[in-house]
């Protein structure tokens, strides 16, 4: 009844209980398990928490020897990495396919495996690049732009350039790029052991954003560096203002082509059913 209601909310609560594990592939009187039903019904979102949960199975069929792939191909679609950009409004206005029975070939199996392990290659490369970042802006956050008071007093070991306008901002690019490549790193790390391969698209989209602007934050962080230091110097503000315009112009054409590969929608259901799902562990833990 719940699913056929579409309230994700009391389906979100039975996935996040124990108690109520039995209920998450238990059939109904035709066969049709939760996920039968959320395919039928088209309930977008309580078909997302379904194919994200581990304990769901896919496999399962009903009393005419149907799973859920075979009633409607599109459930396929949500997760899968070949097509990360699903029109949540056209599987909204799709009659359903099931009348079809459409069957997934072993074929298509895989080609998401493929892409999948492509993807998880590029996380390799994309680990390398944000553990670098962290190195580099944990080294320069120690090396501060004009030196340290070296004379004794109560000001030793302070940076001889703290009222500077430019060393602030020095500062505070320089954290956020070591901060977004420490979470990009740990994104990757997450995805790697805890999330099924389909998912792994998600962990690894939202680190290449992260490592994208940490390189960002790392470039302005070496032009206020100089700026610092060399602050009346006209062709350091020259330079200063190019990196920017290449900043926000890269930054554009950075998002428009990360909207073309990723869901923001399918993006939002996926994080939202992972916190909650680590709240429910936390609170029943404590």
């Amino acid at each position: 009844m719940a699913i056929v209601g579409g309230h994700a909310n009391v389906v979100r609560y039975i996935l996040e209980t124990e108690e109520l594990e039995e209920l998450i592939n238990q059939p109904d009187f035709d066969g049709n398990t939760p996920l039968h039903l959320a395919t039928i019904e088209r309930k977008t979102w309580i078909l997302s928490y379904l194919k994200w949960d581990r304990r769901v199975n896919p496999r399962s069929k009903n009393k005419y020897g149907q799973t859920a792939f075979d009633i409607d191909r599109s459930i396929k679609e949500i997760t899968s990495p070949r097509n990360i950009v699903p029109s949540i409004c056209g599987h909204l206005r799709t009659p359903p396919s099931w009348l079809d029975s459409i069957r997934i070939l072993p074929r298509a199996d895989q080609e998401e495996a493929n892409a999948v392990q492509t993807y998880k290659q590029m996380g390799q490369t994309l680990l390398m690049v944000a553990t670098l970042i962290t190195t580099v802006t944990f080294t320069a956050a120690f090396t501060m732009p004009g030196g340290y008071n070296n004379n004794i007093g109560p000001d030793k070991g302070v940076a001889l350039l703290e009222s500077s306008k430019y060393l602030k901002l020095f500062i505070i690019a320089d954290t956020s790029a070591m901060t977004s490549s420490i979470i990009a790193a740990c994104l990757l790390f997450w995805g790697a052991v805890n999330c099924n391969k389909s998912s792994y698209v998600y962990y690894f989209t939202s680190a290449a954003a992260l490592t994208y602007f940490a390189l960002q934050f790392t470039a302005v962080s070496f032009v206020t560096g100089i700026l610092a230091v060399m602050p009346h110097q006209h062709f350091v503000r020259i330079m200063g203002h190019a990196i920017g315009v290449a900043f926000h112009v890269s930054t554009f054409l950075f998002l428009s082509q990360l909207v073309k590969m990723f869901s923001i929608p399918e993006a939002c259901r996926f994080f939202i059913s992972n916190l909650c799902k680590l709240k429910s562990r936390i609170t029943n833990k404590q």
